[in-house]
């Protein structure tokens, strides 16, 4: 990862690396209004992409929910069939608009039973760091996190 570099809608040249596709990284396209996502994805091309949440914090520059359902799913769109994965929330607000917009392989997650991967018995330490068991079909994995708050 020493490569890595963080893509933003201010600095898109940010993924060039003389004319070179950079190193598998992680890109956390951001975007305050309609296009930019789509833009982005453009300049990363990536083989992967996840959306964890659709919600109201990006509601100045969608206008609604949905506005900024339809701006994320151009991450899906940017999936190339043939080896693109789309991973994300099953129960987000507005998971029709993303479905829609997904031409490759899917994965979903959630806290309960209706997804691929499914996050179980909960729990918070006395730091307030969640602990929890992430399931995959017969593959469990417990996980512990070093940060505080379930949200994480």
């Amino acid at each position: 990862m020493a490569n890595a570099r963080a893509v933003s809608a201010r600095d898109p040249s940010a993924a060039a690396t003389g004319g070179s596709r950079p190193d598998p990284a992680p890109q956390r396209p951001g975007a305050d209004k309609p296009g930019e996502i789509e833009y982005l994805a453009k300049i990363c091309e990536p083989d992967i992409g996840v959306i964890t949440w659709i919600g109201e914090g990006h509601l100045n520059g969608f206008g609604s929910v949905e506005g900024v359902a339809r701006e994320k799913a151009k991450l899906f769109e940017a999936l190339k069939p043939e080896k693109g994965v789309a991973v994300y929330n099953a129960a987000t607000p507005c998971r029709h608009i993303l479905e829609q917009a997904v031409r490759c392989r899917t994965m979903t997650f959630e806290v309960g039973e209706e997804a691929d991967v499914i996050a179980e018995n909960i729990f918070r330490d006395k730091d307030s760091c969640a602990g929890f068991d992430i399931v995959h079909g017969p593959v469990r994995t417990y996980v512990q996190l070093a940060v505080p708050g379930l949200h994480q």
